[in-house]
């Protein structure tokens, strides 16, 4: 028989081999090892056709969107520029974040976690807190739902159930604000809503207000409310009798640091309904425009200038006991008198008196009245009040 007949019989019949016999069985056993290997890389290596049934198989097995619902859940961003389709490059949890400008401190932000696209150069971070610095270090603490910023900018941008809390004390609440770091202005839009309380040093007085939209001036502690202004003040007291004073407007601007306000009507509206509104418990007033300090005295109002048009009327538990009209009324709550210009004439019963200034003394009806041309006494009927006008369109 030949060798190879030799090497089969003794690889079936299991016996030894010796020699070139065992030389043969290990170059078989190589060639088969290494065919096994290069059939193994053909079969898992080859490209796939990515139109192939069994391509597009695999491609569904690592859509990206179940890996971003796993990540974020069914809750939508209120952030609108977060990409919806992306997966962030990377997250950080407990993330910190300080932006500085020429070495000093614009805002720190602080989120439960903040996700990275950095193709677009977006973070977006959730359940946040921050502190945004004004030039002399003063900090207003605003916390909200979601952040987010651009990494090649400054600006801030804070999403849902929006608290801010002033260095002074008083806190606005709002569903959005935008910090703009170079001008160091906290910015709400006219379309958004915007709620604010403070009280005094001694909590004996409150101030409050809503709007729509508001620019918070940090370096120079004015606030701007931009539409549908509704302003109250109330003295913190036990007792029933109501003690408050409520403005509506078009616009207001308040200087924090002086305790004022300036209360304003748009120029495009219809003249009869141009007039800002003011009312107390026992007194309505109505003028082109409306300057307050409410700073912290015995009574709510320390001081009150109406302007242009004014109508006032006094009232009391029968009604109303006395009306006046002119073209600027000033308040004195300490002296609790009114003072009356340019063209003033107060109408009481029957009676109509006129005078260069007229000086009403709220709580003895004594009026005092100054080059007085004119007094009038049982007159059958005195001229119809203004009809009220409510603030808004």
């Amino acid at each position: 028989m030949g060798a190879g007949h030799t090497f089969m019989s003794r690889l079936i019949n299991g016996r030894p081999f010796r020699g070139r016999a065992a030389r043969r069985l290990f170059r078989v056993s190589l060639f088969l090892i290494l065919f096994g290997v290069i059939l193994l890389q053909t079969v898992l290596f080859t490209p796939m056709d990515l139109e192939s049934d069994r391509a597009v198989n695999r491609v569904q097995a690592i859509d990206p969107k179940l890996i971003i619902k796993e990540i974020d859940g069914d809750r939508p961003f209120l952030a609108p520029s977060v990409p919806r389709s992306r997966i962030p490059e990377y997250r950080v949890n407990q993330f910190n974040y300080i932006s500085n400008n020429s070495g000093r401190r614009d805002w720190k932000l602080q989120a439960k976690e903040a996700d990275f696209y950095n193709k677009v150069n977006i973070v977006h971070g959730k359940v946040v807190v921050a502190q945004l610095y004004d030039s002399s270090g003063h900090i207003t603490i605003v916390t909200g739902d979601e952040a987010q910023y651009m990494t090649d900018g400054k600006d801030l941008e804070i999403f849902g159930h929006v608290i801010s809390r002033f260095p002074d004390g008083m806190i606005v609440e709002s569903e959005y604000m935008q910090y703009l770091a170079d001008k160091k202005i906290m910015s709400v839009p006219d379309t958004q809503k915007v709620q604010g309380q403070s009280y005094n040093d001694t909590r004996t007085q409150q101030i409050a207000f809503e709007s729509l939209g508001m620019d918070y001036h940090m370096d120079q502690a004015n606030i701007f409310l931009h539409k549908e202004v509704h302003f109250q003040m109330a003295k913190v007291k036990k007792g029933p009798k109501e003690d408050t004073s409520v403005i509506q407007s078009d616009r207001c601007t308040i200087d924090r640091t002086a305790s004022e306000a300036h209360f304003v009507m748009r120029e495009d509206r219809p003249d009869q309904k141009r007039f800002v509104l003011t009312e107390q418990p026992d007194l309505f007033v109505k003028s082109r425009t409306l300057d307050l300090d409410y700073g912290d005295y015995a009574n709510v109002i320390h001081n009150m200038t109406a302007k242009e048009d004014v109508y006032i009327e006094e009232r009391n538990d029968e009604g109303i006991k006395r009306t006046a009209t002119g073209g600027q009324a000033d308040f004195d709550a300490q002296k609790n008198i009114i003072v009356l210009t340019k063209y003033p004439q107060v109408y009481q019963d029957n009676d109509t008196v006129t005078g260069d200034v007229i000086i009403v003394y709220r709580e003895t009806d004594v009026i005092q009245v100054e080059h007085s041309n004119a007094f009038s006494e049982g007159q059958k009927s005195k001229p119809a009040a203004p009809a009220k006008n409510v603030a808004g369109d």
